[in-house]
């Protein structure tokens, strides 16, 4: 998985709307953002467009059949394929938190470079 230029571009402009948001509270709303919640907020909303990127097909649930081992074994099958599923967004996601994160960031002064 890559990040293609136009996703950069939207990834970029995603974290220019949050930025303004987020300063925009900060100023009229008084809010203090917490840099944990930020960051655990920021990865929240990554998953957004990973998943759409993505747009993962998931498959059909087992239909119970007669026989209950065969049934168990369609259904540890059916969970092995949903987590790999899991795994291919998130990890996806975690690409575009990275991205996202250093940008916003770096727009608030949040980086070890902006603190010196």
């Amino acid at each position: 998985m890559n990040i293609t230029v136009e996703q950069g571009l939207l990834i970029g402009l995603l974290a220019t709307v949050i930025v303004q948001g987020l300063k925009l509270g900060i100023v009229y709303f008084g809010w203090n953002i917490n840099r944990q919640w930020l960051t655990g907020g920021l990865y929240v909303v990554s998953l957004v467009p990973a998943y759409f990127w993505l747009a993962p097909v998931f498959p059909a649930p087992p239909i119970a059949g007669a026989d209950p081992s065969v049934f168990m074994g369609l259904v540890l099958t059916w969970l092995g394929q949903l987590l790999t599923i899991a795994g291919a967004v998130f990890g996806f996601a975690t690409m575009i938190y990275n991205l996202l994160l250093s940008k916003v960031f770096e727009a608030l002064g949040w980086t070890k470079e902006a603190a010196k």
